[in-house]
């Protein structure tokens, strides 16, 4: 598989030392300067891993990974430090990243740490792939209907879900009909099952959130 790895750092040159030796190692590399410049190029429906460092002008690398959290719990993402306090680690652990790594750090060990992602990102599918493409659908939604769905997941009825969100039912009816669509479920009920699965295994407390967690000094086990 051609697997995508984001370098993302301010440090012109370390950024193109790593991501010569990452693309000797066989992965296709995208780098960015800035997280600005990261967000504008980052596609989470192609397999790979994020390298992002801290400290950079405008968004740091935590305020990064908590902008793109949605996707961390299928998409590995790996934060360089040059001061990895434990309030810095905890906030990052929190969006889903996979792992912090505190500097000074060896290309060698950077190559280890990627490929560890990696490794993690694959068993994640082999495990979960249906769940997975089904969490891809629900990140995709748009946020009023996304709303709609994990409400309507909750057997919550079309009147609550309208007084929510400050409309009517008839606009909840066909937006959930719409969002059977997009999901592609043949029913309602099919949708709320759906749903309440992935939300299972791949929500803040699910199944493969946690699999970031395990990991004994920085390592996947």
């Amino acid at each position: 598989m051609d697997y995508r790895v984001y370098v993302v750092d301010d440090d012109s040159d370390y950024r193109d030392e790593v991501a010569e030796r990452l693309t000797q190692t066989g992965y296709s590399v995208i780098s960015s300067g800035t997280a600005e410049q990261f967000l504008d190029v980052f596609d989470p429906m192609q397999r790979g891993c994020i390298l992002m460092d801290e400290r950079m002008p405008g968004h740091s690398g935590s305020e990064t990974l908590t902008i793109i959290s949605k996707w961390l719990p299928i998409y590995p993402a790996i934060l360089i430090t040059g001061f990895a306090s434990d309030g810095l680690a905890d906030s990052v652990i929190k969006t889903g990243a996979f792992d912090i790594v505190e500097k000074p750090v060896s290309l060698s060990e950077i190559v280890l740490r990627v490929r560890e992602a990696l490794d993690w990102n694959e068993q994640v599918w082999r495990q979960y792939k249906k769940d997975a493409l089904v969490w891809i659908d629900l990140q995709n939604l748009s946020p009023r209907d996304l709303s709609t769905s994990i409400m309507f997941a909750d057997n919550q009825p079309s009147a609550v879900i309208a007084k929510s969100l400050s409309t009517n039912i008839r606009a909840i009816e066909r937006s959930i009909n719409g969002i059977l669509e997009k999901m592609k479920a043949q029913s309602q009920a099919e949708l709320a099952k759906m749903i309440k699965q992935t939300n299972a295994v791949f929500g803040a407390d699910g199944i493969t959130f946690n699999l970031a967690k395990t990991r004994k000094n920085g390592r996947a086990k």
